[in-house]
């Protein structure tokens, strides 16, 4: 079958291409990234010969079931009420993301900080896609904190919607912190500025008492002033 002989082909590929970069034991041309960088582009390669074989609804399945994207949005959403359609969009966002970064290995702040913000817009589509609680399971599983502010959300008997803009809160302070070293050395003051802004904003959703005793469980990513 024309299927299995592309992922086959391709996969001997980049096995070999595997073992010329361990091989190379640290002597490789361009190092880790220009490996990545090629193991992005046998990826490419690959969809677009399976695209040439395979209707655009087979297509997507095989890679549902079979790329890091769809691993990745499998592994999230497996156990909540999302759809077999919300399933498909929450898949085509992520693709789109990972193909967008695929082949950028820019570690500048710069870099980061789109990359970040790229993250955070993509993540509020698939929140718009899925029902509150099945965001909560999609952010979480990208994010060890956010397990955390759902935990404690659901304890209290919360809306769903209050953990999503728990999430919206720190993803705004990890994008300004990113900012503020990009502009230089960030000052004190305006290291605590940040944080006390944060802090404001997390005690109108949480409740003041609540972010207090919070500081080292729920709300543990954001540092003291």
């Amino acid at each position: 079958m024309k299927v299995e002989r592309i992922k086959r082909d391709y996969d001997e590929v980049r096995t070999r291409a595997a073992a010329d970069y361990a091989a190379a034991a640290g002597a490789f041309p361009g190092g880790l990234s220009a490996f990545l960088r090629q193991i992005a582009l046998l990826e490419r390669e690959k969809r677009a010969d399976l695209a040439a074989v395979l209707p655009p609804a087979e297509l997507e399945e095989l890679e549902l079931a079979e790329t890091h994207a769809g691993q990745t949005v499998r592994r999230a959403l497996a156990g909540t009420g999302a759809s077999a359609a919300q399933l498909r969009a929450v898949f085509g966002l992520e693709r789109e993301f990972e193909d967008r970064f695929a082949l950028v290995f820019d570690l500048s702040l710069p870099a980061l900080i789109e990359r970040q913000r790229v993250r955070d817009e993509h993540d509020e589509r698939v929140c718009a896609l899925l029902e509150p609680a099945d965001a909560l399971a999609w952010l979480a599983a990208r994010d060890g904190d956010q397990g955390l502010m759902n935990v404690w959300v659901r304890e209290r008997g919360l809306p769903d919607g209050v953990g999503i803009e728990l999430w919206r809160i720190k993803a705004g302070f990890v994008r300004r912190r990113l900012e503020l070293t990009a502009a230089g050395k960030p000052t004190p003051s305006a290291r605590a500025d940040l944080i006390r802004a944060t802090e404001q904003r997390l005690a109108l959703v949480a409740g003041a008492e609540a972010f207090a005793r919070e500081r080292l469980g729920a709300f543990r990513w954001l540092p003291r002033p």
